[in-house]
């Protein structure tokens, strides 16, 4: 580990997202690193989401190789897909959940309702 890093953070991202992995590095504090893993997508049907569930113990274990600090499923529409899918995720590799960060988040915010147009 580099002597200027306090932690490592794992994330696990859809293969053709490039927008999380530039997004996390502009808000990460100095002495953070980011270390991605990626599971394909080449589309958003159900059945390539749940794929994408399904690969995240997989990406977490190699994300582990580099002795991360914490990971991130970063695959928000395949933790949104069905009820608790998201605590599912969490349960089978020990991690967080975009979904579930976006939550506690409206939680804490005390959110109520939410428009999208």
């Amino acid at each position: 580990m580099s002597a200027d890093w306090k932690y490592k953070l794992g994330l696990i991202i859809p293969s053709w997202n490039t927008t999380l992995e530039y997004e996390t590095w502009r808000m990460a504090s100095f002495g953070v690193s980011i270390h991605t893993a990626r599971v394909a997508h080449t589309d958003d049907t159900e059945k390539t989401l749940l794929h994408n569930a399904k690969m995240g113990p997989e990406a977490a274990k190699l994300l582990a190789h580099a002795k991360v600090s914490a990971i991130c499923f970063g695959c928000t529409g395949a933790s949104f897909l069905r009820e608790n899918i998201d605590q599912e995720i969490i349960d089978e590799i020990a991690t967080t959940t975009t979904t579930s960060a976006i939550i506690d988040d409206l939680n804490f915010l005390q959110v109520k309702s939410i428009a999208i147009a």
